[in-house]
């Protein structure tokens, strides 16, 4: 049985821990909060409490229209504890090791008109509790999403921008039957892959904007029963399609 002094001792190396690493990140907070881009937020008391926090915490980042330094960046990696990472319109300086391994909270990462590396990618389809990832013009091949492996916890997954084709969706799609969200938008894909498309049994949200999708792709849909929400702008789709998907779904279309 555990004694008082036992669990005094084991308070006090809690605190101590909590205190050290919030003021490890408050130091860098000051210094992002300062530096052009980059915005960060704290979690809430409600999530504080919950994940037994002693002192809140950064919860959020969200980057944009800037050159993200080495400094910066080292900054940013001190934030341990980060589940939500928007970054948009930026640039990595060329000696900045892009890699996401580590944030292992994040649940979910959107990332645009960034360029990344295969290392990035690799160090993002690794991260253990991500649950949605968005990445929209970022250097994307279809050779580089082999790198995305199985994702188990993943179920909001959009890529487009880059040129993606049939291939490189099958790869997405394969292992993902649990995908609740699907983005391919402005890619090389075409209707074949509304057949894997039709085996995502949870799938919500479709977003197949700007790719050759056509009518035929729609009658591969019908028997997504869960879809809510899709987007066909800037596809050859015509009037007909939409109607007969529609008339056996109630879909928000975009």
């Amino acid at each position: 049985m555990l004694t008082f002094n036992t669990w005094f001792l084991v308070l006090c190396l809690w605190v101590s821990r909590e205190w050290a690493a919030w003021h490890e990140e408050s130091l860098s907070l000051r210094v992002l909060q300062t530096t052009d881009g980059f915005m960060v937020t704290r979690e809430t008391i409600w999530d504080q409490v919950s994940r037994h926090h002693l002192l809140p915490r950064a919860e959020d980042v969200f980057i944009v229209g800037t050159t993200i330094t080495p400094n910066a960046w080292d900054h940013l990696k001190r934030l341990r504890l980060l589940r939500y990472m928007k970054i948009q319109d930026c640039g990595f300086d060329k000696v900045v090791d892009v890699s996401f391994d580590h944030w292992r909270f994040l649940v979910d990462v959107d990332i645009s008109r960034t360029r990344l590396n295969r290392r990035s990618i690799r160090s993002l389809a690794a991260l253990p509790q991500l649950k949605r990832i968005c990445l929209y013009n970022v250097g994307l091949s279809d050779q580089w999403l082999r790198d995305f492996g199985n994702g188990e916890n993943i179920e909001g997954l959009v890529v487009g921008g880059d040129t993606i084709t049939d291939l490189g969706a099958w790869q997405l799609i394969s292992s993902r039957k649990h995908l609740r969200e699907l983005g391919l938008p402005n890619t090389k894909v075409t209707d074949k892959v509304a057949a894997w498309i039709s085996e995502l049994q949870c799938l919500e949200v479709l977003d197949l904007s700007n790719t050759a999708i056509t009518d035929k792709a729609l009658k591969e849909l019908r028997g997504l029963t869960h879809l809510r929400v899709l987007n066909l702008a800037g596809t050859a789709v015509t009037d007909n399609g939409i109607a007969y998907l529609v008339l056996r779904h109630r879909i928000i279309l975009g």
